[in-house]
């Protein structure tokens, strides 16, 4: 049986008939038209005629057209994103000529943040799921193409290359996933970002270390307490108050075996994802007018809350009924 998202993930490509979706996501009638009425009453979805056809599209479909080379299609100007290719190029090169192999997506980001800081460049960035990134995507098939010269007429290429000396010597010297985040986290003063890396590196199991459960437990709520109280975030602390509060009693009535160790890291996924979109639209309102930012990012806020909120919800079942 499919589910809303399902549906919304299928109207990404393009507008589908209700034949379409009834093939895509392999679900009855009935179910796809509950889920259809649902999306609509979000304001996530239209629809039109066409040919006697009902078809349902993605509101604001036009705007995920534009701008394929970035998170959310944000729009980014022609400066800042050659600025980005040129770093992607290079860091790529380097990369294979050292390791033998592209460069992981996660590193690009990072190195590419960190040079844009230590310069003051105006290129969009804010923290995500993982860390900070551009809103630049980096694809490792792209051949990026941008000349020094090009570069030189936007920002100082001397100051620009001394910069990326200095970073990518640090992150030469890394080869996993873990690595990349404790070297950017480790001049971070993300007090939330670090919280949920302290709290991840404990979240799996086995919960039978009584020492190591009390450690979780302050870690949960470390991480609470170091969520901003942004009034338009309420809503998603909540979830992640609810969270916490199962968490914790789920510990004490030592009822996290292996499924609600999975069951407990997957709704915590859900919840983050959720959390982290509130960050990265914050973040971005450095760069980007407010209403700009809510036309290309409100349905994904509104899906990720969704989600976490079907989650928690289940989550909260297991742990009083």
């Amino acid at each position: 049986m499919s589910n809303i998202l399902d549906i919304y993930d299928s109207l990404l490509s393009g507008p589908k008939s209700i034949a379409d979706l009834k093939i895509l996501v392999g679900s009855h009638r009935s179910t796809i038209m509950n889920n259809i009425e649902i999306l609509e009453n979000l304001d996530l979805i239209n629809e039109y005629r066409e040919k006697n056809k009902r078809i349902i599209k993605i509101a604001n479909y036009n705007i995920y057209k534009e701008n394929k080379d970035t998170y959310f299609n944000l729009p980014i100007t022609t400066k800042d994103k050659k600025v980005c290719h040129y770093l992607f190029s290079k860091i790529k090169e380097d990369w294979n000529h050292k390791n033998n192999h592209n460069p992981p997506r996660i590193a690009v980001q990072k190195i590419v943040t960190e040079i844009a800081n230590a310069l003051d460049l105006p290129i969009p960035r804010s923290w995500y799921l993982y860390g900070e990134i551009t809103v630049c995507v980096y694809d490792e098939n792209i051949p990026y193409e941008c000349s020094s010269d090009e570069i030189s007429e936007i920002t100082d290429l001397d100051k620009l290359h001394q910069a990326y000396e200095n970073v990518m010597e640090k992150y030469l010297k890394a080869d996993r996933f873990s690595q990349f985040m404790e070297i950017q986290y480790a001049h971070s003063n993300n007090n939330l970002h670090l919280a949920k890396r302290e709290f991840d590196n404990v979240l799996l199991g086995p919960y039978t270390d009584n020492e190591l459960n009390l450690k979780r437990v302050d870690l949960a709520y470390k991480l609470l307490y170091t969520y901003p109280p942004v009034e338009e975030d309420t809503m998603v602390k909540e979830l992640l108050e609810a969270f916490v509060s199962c968490y914790v009693t789920l510990i004490l009535k030592n009822k996290i075996d292996e499924e609600m160790t999975k069951i407990t890291c997957n709704t915590f996924k859900d919840i983050w994802d959720c959390i982290a979109t509130h960050q990265f639209i914050r973040g971005l309102s450095t760069y980007y007018d407010k209403d700009l930012l809510n036309l290309y990012l409100t349905n994904q806020t509104v899906i990720n809350y969704q989600k976490a909120r079907d989650a928690i919800s289940l989550y909260v079942n297991l742990t009083y009924y």
